[in-house]
């Protein structure tokens, strides 16, 4: 639905702009998102500074699971197969690579085992074919 509104001197299309601005830098300031696909479901949800955050396939999968803290990836992230099966684990502290790095194949095996230390890969465990 889109309205028109017809005011000469512009002030009022000026204040409704600035009024948008204020909201969304608001809104981005508390954290909280969700965007939607064009079928009107959920594809982002979650908390950007401190709390849980959700992406998810067209199919309503869950894609990515994490968690922020103070505005950086925090925790352990998981990236999951459209199947809904877990493709990787990813640890995170202050939004850097710190801990395990973990990848799987569809059929559930893990074919990557490493470990990051303050962003920077540390050791492979396990590097096994797809």
């Amino acid at each position: 639905m889109k309205y028109i509104i017809n005011n000469r001197n512009g002030k009022l299309n000026v204040f409704i702009l600035a009024l948008a601005v204020i909201f969304l830098i608001r809104c981005s300031n508390e954290g909280n998102i969700i965007e939607y696909y064009p079928d009107g479901s959920i594809k982002i949800e979650g908390d950007t500074l401190n709390g849980e955050y959700f992406q998810y396939y067209e199919n309503g999968n869950v894609e990515i699971h994490g968690f922020y803290k103070n505005g950086r990836k925090d925790s352990t992230w998981t990236k999951y197969f459209e199947s809904g099966k877990v493709e990787g684990l990813q640890q995170y502290k202050s939004g850097v690579e710190h801990g395990f790095f973990k990848v799987y194949n569809e059929e559930g095996k893990l074919v990557i085992d490493s470990e990051f230390i303050n962003g920077k890969l540390d050791s492979v465990r396990t590097a096994a074919p797809w």
